[in-house]
C-alpha cells in the first residue's frame, strides 16, 4: 500500500518559528482523546497449551495453535496531553520538543486548560497544525512492495 509520512518534530519545529503563539498553546494546553472500542480476546487453551503435542490432537502432530475461550472486551480510554511535548512546558520557546501526541481521529471536544476567550485561538492554533501537516513539502509518500513492512516512531513520525 500507499504510506503517507510526515515528520511531526519537524512541523512543531516550523510551526514554533513562523507561529511561536500557535505554537504555545499546542504546546501547554492539554487536549483530551477519547477512544472507546470492542475487542475480541483468545487465550491459548487449558494451561497455556498451543495444541502443538501430538498427545493434545489424539496422536496425530497439529501444528495449528488451539484457541480456549473467547472473550470481547470494551475498552474506553481517556487522556490528556498536549499536542506537542516539550522538555520544559515554562520554557516552550527553547524547550527540546519530545514527542508528538496527535490522533484527529481520537480527539474530544473537551478543551482542558483554556479560558472561554481561548478557545478560538486554540481551535486556530490547531487548524494552522493541520495545514501544515498537510503541505505537500511536508510530506512523504511511501509505496510498499509486497511482503514489506514500515516500522516507525510514531511520538515522531504521523
Amino acid at each position: 500500500g500507499v504510506n503517507k509520512l510526515v515528520d511531526g518534530l519537524a512541523v512543531a519545529e516550523q510551526l514554533r518559528r513562523d507561529h511561536p503563539h500557535a505554537f504555545e498553546l499546542l504546546a501547554t494546553v492539554r487536549m483530551m482523546y477519547k477512544d472507546y472500542h470492542r475487542e475480541t480476546l483468545w487465550d491459548s487453551g487449558p494451561g497455556g497449551d498451543t495444541g502443538s503435542d501430538e498427545s493434545a490432537s489424539g496422536g496425530r502432530p497439529n501444528d495449528t495453535p488451539r484457541l480456549g475461550n473467547r472473550r470481547e472486551v470494551d475498552f474506553f480510554l481517556r487522556y490528556a496531553h498536549p499536542v506537542i511535548s516539550v522538555e520544559d512546558p515554562h520554557e516552550w520557546r527553547t524547550s527540546r520538543i519530545s514527542r508528538i501526541n496527535y490522533s484527529d481521529h481520537h480527539r474530544d471536544s473537551v478543551i482542558n486548560d483554556v479560558s472561554a476567550e481561548q478557545v478560538k485561538a486554540y481551535y486556530h492554533a490547531c487548524k494552522l497544525w493541520d495545514r501544515l501537516l498537510n503541505e505537500p513539502s511536508n510530506t512523504i509518500w511511501n509505496k510498499s512492495a509486497p511482503g514489506e513492512i514500515l516500522s516507525f516512531d510514531n511520538r515522531r513520525v504521523l
